[in-house]
């Protein structure tokens, strides 16, 4: 004990004044002293780790307090251990840091950390993983970089491989819940929809198919594009059906009367004078024949009875047609009556009228 050998040397230096001089007093003086120094310096080390006084500030923190005790004493054990201990402190800090992203300062814990101890292998562990990992990091902060200045110009897929969505996706390949390249990749999602939406709604079906499938490739679980391509599948049915029908044989405007027709502008009269002589006109498109033959098929009012049926020739795809129906003898009765044009089986177009005498 330091301080009970101090009180004892200064008891034999009281009782033997004369010889407080010599040489062996004086050693021991000296070791004292040393023993003192050292004490107080590890004492000052201890308190420095206490408040986190690692290495700073200067002149009052733990490593100077540990180098101070080495230089008087290379040997001291709990010097080279407080030492260590301050090492694996700046390990523990740098991988705190490494864990939350924080490369630069993780790094910065890694240099402070071998300034005290050079040889430590898990910082120097650390150091190569954070150089790493900055590396990486400035990879993927190039690739978003470029990602976005591809998809301002509207470059989402195309072309192949300097397109926003495979930059961002390469950037993904090195980190994998990257945030900014996730958010990117939902913005070309959506703008591949908003893009389908604008040219469905113009019914340009083929362009919107191509963008669809462009966008379904790269999103094959979206529930929105799904969605969009039943709608583009059921709009094309519905444009095809269309198409199917304006192509078919077209007769409409029936007119019937008891009087030669000029024209069809007039309405259908719902009931008139006739004699023996029935005038009727019909307008006709989209026939594919030079010549097409229509049957002409009267009916009393309540289609019991087939009056007359006359095969009415026409020229050409589309036209007007005028025609009669004769009844020579007995002539049209008062009552009522359907018309009936029919093409190759299929009533194209009816009316019902009455003859009043």
């Amino acid at each position: 004990d330091c301080e009970q050998a101090r009180q004892s040397l200064e008891v034999a230096i009281s009782n033997y004044p004369e010889e407080h001089r010599d040489t062996g007093f004086e050693a021991l003086a000296a070791r004292l002293e040393r023993a003192d120094s050292i004490q107080t310096h590890l004492d000052a080390a201890q308190r420095y780790i206490e408040e986190n006084a690692l290495t700073s500030p200067e002149g009052a923190n733990a490593w100077e307090s540990y180098r101070a005790v080495l230089a008087e004493d290379a040997e001291n054990a709990e010097a080279r251990a407080g030492i260590m201990q301050i090492a694996i402190r700046y390990e523990r800090l740098a991988e705190a840091h490494l864990q939350r992203g924080e490369y630069r300062m993780a790094l910065e814990m890694v240099k402070r950390g071998l300034t005290v101890d050079p040889g430590q292998a898990g910082l120097l562990d650390l150091k190569s993983a954070v150089n790493n990992r900055l590396v990486r990091v400035r990879q993927i902060d190039d690739l978003l970089q470029q990602a976005k200045t591809l998809l301002v110009a509207g470059k989402l897929t195309q072309p192949a491989g300097k397109n926003a969505y495979d930059t961002y996706r390469r950037a993904l390949t090195l980190e994998a819940a990257n945030p900014t390249a996730l958010q990117g990749l939902s913005a070309i999602e959506r703008e591949l929809e908003l893009q389908a939406q604008r040219l469905l709604g113009a019914g340009q079906f083929k362009e919107a198919g191509g963008v669809l499938a462009e966008a379904r490739e790269r999103f094959p679980r979206s529930g929105s594009l799904l969605e969009l391509q039943a709608r583009l599948d059921e709009q094309m049915e519905a444009a095809q059906q269309a198409a199917i029908e304006a192509s078919r044989p077209k007769v409409m405007d029936l007119r019937v009367s008891g009087f030669k027709l000029a024209s069809l502008d007039a309405a259908q009269n719902p009931a008139f004078s006739a004699d023996r002589t029935l005038h009727i006109g019909f307008k006709y498109h989209n026939f594919q024949a030079d010549t097409t033959v229509i049957q002409a098929v009267l009916y009393d009012g309540a289609r019991s009875l087939e009056i007359a049926q006359v095969p009415v020739i026409v020229s050409g795809s589309e036209g007007i047609k005028f025609f009669q129906i004769d009844r020579p003898v007995e002539g049209f009765s008062e009552g009522g009556y359907n018309l009936d044009l029919v093409l190759e089986g299929n009533r194209m177009v009816s009316t019902r009228f009455k003859v009043q005498k």
